[in-house]
């Protein structure tokens, strides 16, 4: 078995076009050249924002989730907060901002789990992931237009039977809720 990283198996991109461009959504169209010398004319891929999702701890040890209508699934979903962002913030900064303006939760310190990438076949982004414990609430909670949120608040002990039920079923969320429980030794 071949170590991870030891052959090069990189496509050479030979030409890379924009054929939609605007704030929330980019794709371009690729040829590239795969290592076995066939070329692919039109290879799409999404340029999404990064995400940051955080896994927000009361001191009742409840986790917050927010519930929301997602239009492209159209499907009301359970997930944690989180929220898009530039280059030009901090995914830590976009996590606290986050969970402040969709939960009105306040959250003291961040700590950092790491990143993901959710669908590296078609998109670019990476989702980075937070946990913060002893979350605050505060009368601050200012979604945007789009967001039509209600606040759940789930004890930790249920999390793991919700995701096995499939209650909970956004990939992003799920990775931060087992990212948090290893973090918090409770798997």
């Amino acid at each position: 078995m071949a170590k991870m990283g030891s052959l090069d198996k990189s496509w050479k991109l030979l030409k890379s076009t924009v054929v939609l461009d605007n704030p929330w959504y980019k794709v371009r169209k690729d040829q590239v050249q795969l290592p076995n010398g066939v070329i692919i004319k039109d290879y799409f891929v999404s340029e999404l924002k990064n995400v940051a999702i955080i896994f927000a701890l009361t001191k009742e040890k409840e986790v917050v989730f927010v519930k929301q209508y997602r239009h492209p699934v159209q499907k009301v979903l359970l997930e944690l907060p989180g929220g898009v962002y530039s280059a030009r913030e901090s995914a830590k900064d976009v996590a606290r901002h986050e969970l402040l303006e969709e939960t009105g939760y306040k959250a003291k310190k961040l700590i950092f789990l790491g990143k993901i990438l959710e669908y590296p076949t078609k998109d670019s982004h990476e989702i980075n992931l937070f946990l913060a414990k002893n979350v605050i609430p505060t009368k601050l909670k200012n979604p945007e237009i789009t967001e039509d949120i209600e606040i759940v608040l789930i004890p930790i002990d249920k999390l793991l039977q919700l995701i096995k039920n499939g209650q909970i079923f956004v990939g992003g969320s799920i990775a931060c809720i087992i990212k948090s429980l290893l973090n918090l030794d409770i798997i």
